[in-house]
């Protein structure tokens, strides 16, 4: 089964032996029950991708979510769709994700990247909607979908005029999310700007 996933990876994202250990963590993520069993060919021992960190175990934790929900082949299914989407841009492959698996995990990821692939108030949609369907959505490296739009649409908020609208998703941002993380693994409450204080 493991291998399955692997080649899966492969076929998409065009990552070779080479890149042993993004292909593992690849992988893992797309089936995290797996992810202590992976070996790769050339590799000297067995990779585990999965941290004792809060916010990697809350990604965990949603990835077997999904498992649960769908099982295996579906999951697999959204993975390829979310590893062909990130690997080439299409927004008509995010646009798949949202109306066969709005609830999906990597539903939630794919709503976020599309969301920073546009611009004005098209951006602003996908922003809401991530943080309407998708606030427990999760990275596989910890970072949090709902907390990480609140973040873009407050600032979008501040770009446009709108600085109080963008100060009360600040605000609830330090309330419900203090410990959520970015994708360098910073609390996002940490990079608050200078005009919400």
């Amino acid at each position: 089964a493991a291998m399955k996933y692997l080649e899966a990876v492969d076929s998409l994202t065009g990552l070779s032996k080479i890149h042993a250990e993004k292909r593992v963590k690849i992988a893992a993520e797309m089936e995290p029950t797996l992810a202590s069993k992976l070996t790769m060919k050339g590799a000297t021992e067995t990779k585990n991708v999965v941290t004792d960190k809060d916010q990697k175990t809350l990604a965990e934790e949603r990835f077997k979510k999904d498992h649960e929900i769908y099982g295996g082949e579906v999951c697999m299914e959204i993975e390829l769709l979310y590893a062909k989407f990130s690997k080439t841009g299409d927004l008509q492959t995010a646009e798949i994700l949202i109306k066969k698996y709005p609830a999906a995990n990597r539903t939630g990821c794919a709503l976020l990247y599309a969301a920073n692939k546009v611009k004005g108030n098209k951006r602003e949609e996908l922003l809401k909607l991530a943080i309407e369907k998708c606030d427990d959505c999760c990275y596989g490296d910890g970072a949090r979908v709902g907390a990480c739009a609140r973040v873009l649409l407050a600032n979008r908020y501040h770009g446009t005029g709108r600085t109080e609208e963008g100060r009360k998703l600040w605000k609830e941002i330090r309330e419900k999310y203090s410990d959520c993380i970015n994708h360098g693994g910073t609390k996002i409450v940490d990079s608050m700007p200078e005009w919400v204080k």
